[in-house]
């Protein structure tokens, strides 16, 4: 053990003037780095520095809870505003949201149909495909004979279809450049959208999706139901941090090439990677080849990573003496990367360290609302439209 100066002791020889000329945060840390003497206490300044603090602490704390509560209400208040200046009021007055108790699931198990499956969709596992025809789109009745199995933490949601007010005949198959302009935002991800306030948008949101049908086989098969999107990189979330409060509404491409709501999903979880078997017995062939594309034709700014994550551009080559990317050099190797070589990554062994291995990620997506404001808006706005 050292034998040097206590700092406790010598924070309470300093003079009380430089004590009281302190500001309050450093005032604080060096009263309570140890016990005070009771000439310090006795200071004249001692007591109402230190009622000041904790009242500055406390005005902060209330400050930030107010400046959240306020942002989230005026959100709130644009689709109001929205609704009553575009006379949308919505079939059932707007969103309808559902509060799903799913923190019992796990421990209960799957729930279980009226068939007796434990699949949490009607007593079915999910197709490949729905049908294009609108009628059947937004029917109640069960999907198609299934040909996909959802991963568990889908199959053990409780069903929420037969609970929104979905429309029996909707008219809403709306084209891409509809949803792009009338909700704004930028792709961040392959089929993900984060609305900027600051951007235009005509239908307030804070984020949406524009799936493909054909390269999200996982996808809900029908307005309502749950489902899961494949990614190619993780989506994860802090240690004690929840999924974020607010919905997005999904719209999945049809075979006509416009797309149809089929309402507001949340990420209950965060992402899971799928395992070899997965890959090669369910995951079409097809949708790999799709991703190898991405990766190597069209190059989005997030996939110069994924193939450094990936081990297909050597990740200690690119990184820099501070741990930080090289992203000129990334982009350089990541030049030379064939769809392949991408191809190859897909069906390499997890643990060969000498050889690059790719697997996709689920995104999990829990249906949580049917926001009817957003629906009728698109409609209307799409008959002015022609």
């Amino acid at each position: 053990m050292g034998t040097g100066p206590d700092r406790r002791q010598s924070n309470c020889k300093r003079p009380l003037g430089q004590l009281e000329a302190m500001s309050p945060k450093r005032f604080r840390q060096e009263v309570e780095a140890g016990p005070a003497t009771s000439a310090v206490v006795e200071s004249p300044g001692f007591v109402p520095m230190i009622k000041r603090i904790r009242r500055l602490e406390s005005d902060c704390s209330a400050q930030k809870a107010r400046v959240a509560e306020l942002e989230e209400l005026v959100f709130e208040l644009r689709k109001e505003v929205f609704g009553v200046v575009h006379g949308s009021a919505g079939i059932n007055g707007g969103e309808r949201v559902l509060r799903v108790d799913t923190s019992n699931t796990a421990s209960a198990g799957p729930s279980t149909s009226a068939s007796g499956s434990a699949d949490g969709i009607g007593g079915r596992n999910l197709p490949i495909r729905v049908e294009d025809d609108e009628d059947s789109l937004y029917s109640s009745s069960p999907p198609p004979r299934p040909t996909l199995k959802m991963p568990h933490p889908i199959r053990n949601l409780p069903p929420t279809h037969d609970t929104l007010p979905i429309p029996n005949r909707p008219h809403g198959i709306f084209p891409y450049s509809l949803l792009q302009t009338f909700l704004g935002g930028q792709s961040i991800s392959d089929g993900y959208y984060e609305v900027n306030r600051k951007g235009p948008q005509f239908y307030p949101v804070k984020s949406w999706y524009a799936l493909h049908r054909d390269r999200e086989p996982y996808a809900p098969p029908a307005p309502g139901h749950h489902g899961a999107k494949l990614s190619l990189f993780m989506q994860w979330r802090p240690e004690g941090v929840d999924a974020p409060p607010f919905s997005s509404p999904l719209f999945i491409s049809q075979g006509g090439g416009g797309y149809a709501y089929y309402g507001n999903y949340r990420e209950p979880r965060a992402s899971d990677r799928l395992d070899y078997s997965r890959m090669v017995d369910e995951v079409p062939f097809s949708v790999k080849q799709y991703w190898a594309r991405v990766l190597t034709a069209s190059r989005p700014h997030w996939a110069t990573g994924v193939l450094v994550e990936g081990g297909l551009v050597k990740k200690e080559v690119v990184t820099l003496g501070n741990g930080s990317l090289d992203e000129d050099l990334a982009d350089e190797l990541a030049d030379g990367i064939s769809a392949d070589q991408v191809l190859k990554a897909f069906e390499a062994p997890d643990a060969d360290e000498d050889e690059p291995s790719m697997r996709l990620y689920w995104e999990y997506l829990e249906c949580v609302g049917w926001d009817n404001r957003l629906y009728d808006a698109l409609v209307v706005e799409k008959e002015k439209r022609g």
